[in-house]
């Protein structure tokens, strides 16, 4: 399988993200503006900050990066202290925190648990 696959319109398609990189997906998202980014990375070290095996996935996510307000990256325990080739941004230009899978899916189970009790105490209430 090719590594990239050339669309002229959006940039350059990985194959194994079903992603676009390159410099016109960066003109693209330069057009955007967030509030808040959820980013998922392949490696997060403290020294070394977020990482991803790819050079131009990793420029656009700082693109993306420098677009938001907040930044948040989401990585499963395996990712922790681990480094990919390229650094996205070193952990001074992140403006957010690190998400595991496991504190957002506790996050979610409390959220369920309060939006249960408040659905019993409407249900009283009715």
């Amino acid at each position: 399988m090719p590594r990239y696959l050339a669309d002229h319109d959006r940039g350059l398609l990985r194959p194994v993200s079903c992603s676009f990189v390159g410099p016109q997906a960066e003109a693209m998202m330069n057009e955007f503006h967030a509030d808040r980014l959820f980013l998922a990375v392949d490696g997060f070290d403290l020294e070394n900050g977020p990482s991803t095996p790819d050079l131009l996935e990793a420029q656009l996510n700082n693109v993306m990066i420098r677009s938001a307000k907040e930044v948040n990256v989401v990585a499963d325990f395996s990712k922790l202290g681990r480094r990919s080739v390229s650094r996205i941004v070193h952990l001074n230009g992140l403006n957010g925190s690190l998400q595991t899978i496991e504190r957002l899916r506790n996050s979610a189970k409390d959220y369920a648990k309060k939006a249960s009790k408040l659905s019993r105490r409407s249900a009283r209430k009715s």
